[in-house]
Formats: structure tokens, C-alpha cells, sequence
């Protein structure tokens, strides 16, 4: 079974696409940053999972991320513009700056009102997503995941931590209240993520703190055993002589589930 994960410039609809009637058959997840409505391509049944993030979280990760990310489609418009947070907050650069959650859980072609795109988002989770995570509360929503899908030791390591981004205290009560404004849809998005939540958590895993506080305790383990390996890694190649032959090392896969799709 296969993992296809969104990358670099080519919409994940176009890659599901170009694959192979057969090879379709044989994914069992998709992985990246899409719209809902790609389950439509496979030719298999399929749920989502997902996470949601406070608005004024997102918006102010999207910007410092833009900032720090050469190859992002906007990064040179916001350098050569020298555009700060309060202009790229109230302009008008991108879509995905004003509910833009919201937007692409009802669905890619969505044009309508905010009530009744909100109406269409509400109406897919319900009838799509097993489980709509929060950021805030990732372990949470990870373990129930889990749960779900049957992931037996979902472990992780963080990555991808912006170190540019400051503080929330230090964001001008003005900034954040355009970025409400702006976002008043997806607000209400994710009060309803963090209620249904906390509904399937108390209903499927009752038992989910003590299972939180032994997870913890062997993802703590396995984060130190991956850094240790990615810095030995990192340490190896810099050091090892340029081979004489070639040589081709085989990974073995994890088994996976291979019925229904998971689009993440």
C-alpha cells in the first residue's frame, strides 16, 4: 500500500490524476495541504482527518513562515514590498488569509456567503472527517486519531518550529483584532472542532488521560532516539569518504491498513 504526500508546486488532484487506475486502488493515504473533495478521484471509499488552529494563531504563523521561506509564492512580493504584519494582515494578497480553513473544508469552487460556507464546511465534517484535530490540543487529537485508524504508536518529533515568529503578547491588540475580523467564520470553526473534540474524546476514550501520560513518556523517548539518529546522520555524511561503489539501500515499510483511504 502506498502514501502519497502534496509537494512543491503540483496540486495533489493532478497527481491523483495521472496515476493509474491500479495504482489508485493501492493508496491508502494522502497526506499534505489540499481542499476537501479528493476522495472523489479514488476509486475506493475514503475519510478525512485534519487539524484546525485558532485563527490569530494561523494568520500570524502563516505570515512569519512566509517571511523566513524563500521559495514560497509569496515571499518575494512581501520582501520587495516590504510588507510588515499590519498591511499583510488587512490586504488583500490572498484568499487563504481570510477564513481560509473554513474555505477549504467546504470544498474548492465554494462561492457563497460566509453563513452558508460555514453551512457546507460543518456539513462535510460531519459526514467525512472522523476526527477534526486542534493544534492546541495535538496529543489529544493525535491519540484519538489513533484510536480510529488503528495507528499503534503515532510518536512524532516537532518540526518545522518557527523561531522568527514573536510572542502573541507582543502583537498590537489592533492587528489581532483585524485578524478576528477578518476571520470571524473560521472562529466559529474552531469553537465547534474544539466542542466535537472534547465529545469524541469523552466518548470513545474515557480512559484518554492515563493513555496521554504514557504516551508521552515513550514519545519523549523515541524524539531523543530520532534527534540522536538525524544528528548522527548529519555527522556521518559530512565525514564519510566519497564511496567507491555504488550501493542501494532497501527500507522496509510499515504495514498499513489498506481499507479506507485516510486523506490527512
Amino acid at each position: 500500500m502506498e502514501w502519497i504526500v502534496s509537494q512543491g508546486s503540483v496540486p495533489l488532484e493532478t497527481t491523483i490524476q495521472n496515476l493509474s487506475v491500479d495504482r489508485k486502488r493501492k493508496i491508502s493515504a494522502l497526506v499534505g495541504h489540499f481542499d476537501y473533495g479528493v476522495h472523489r478521484l479514488l476509486p475506493k471509499p475514503a475519510h478525512y482527518v485534519t487539524f484546525v488552529r485558532h485563527p490569530v494563531d494561523r494568520i500570524l504563523s502563516h505570515y512569519y513562515y512566509v517571511l523566513r521561506t524563500p521559495h514560497h509564492y509569496l515571499h518575494q512580493q512581501i520582501i520587495s514590498g516590504r510588507i510588515d504584519l499590519a498591511a499583510y494582515v488587512s490586504g488583500n494578497i490572498t484568499e487563504e488569509l481570510e477564513n481560509g480553513q473554513t474555505r477549504m473544508i467546504a470544498g474548492r469552487g465554494i462561492n457563497c456567503s460566509d453563513a452558508e460556507m460555514l453551512r457546507k464546511a460543518l456539513d462535510n465534517i460531519d459526514r467525512h472527517f472522523s476526527c477534526v484535530g486542534t493544534a492546541e490540543r495535538f496529543v489529544d487529537s493525535l491519540l484519538l486519531m489513533a484510536h480510529q485508524n488503528g495507528w499503534a504508536h503515532p510518536y512524532f518529533r516537532d518540526a518545522n518550529v518557527g523561531s522568527n515568529k514573536p510572542l502573541r503578547t507582543e502583537i498590537s491588540n489592533e492587528v489581532i483584532r483585524v485578524i478576528e475580523s477578518r476571520n470571524a467564520v473560521d472562529m466559529e470553526l474552531y469553537h465547534f472542532a474544539q466542542q466535537r473534540l472534547e465529545q469524541q474524546l469523552q466518548a470513545t476514550l474515557p480512559d484518554w488521560e492515563s493513555r496521554k501520560r504514557r504516551f508521552l513518556i515513550g514519545n519523549r523517548q523515541y524524539a531523543h532516539a530520532a534527534n540522536l539518529r538525524s544528528n548522527l546522520s548529519k555527522c556521518f555524511s559530512v565525514c564519510r569518504p566519497k564511496p567507491t561503489e555504488d550501493v542501494r539501500i532497501k527500507s522496509k515499510q510499515p504495514h498499513r491498513s489498506s481499507s479506507p483511504d485516510i486523506l490527512l
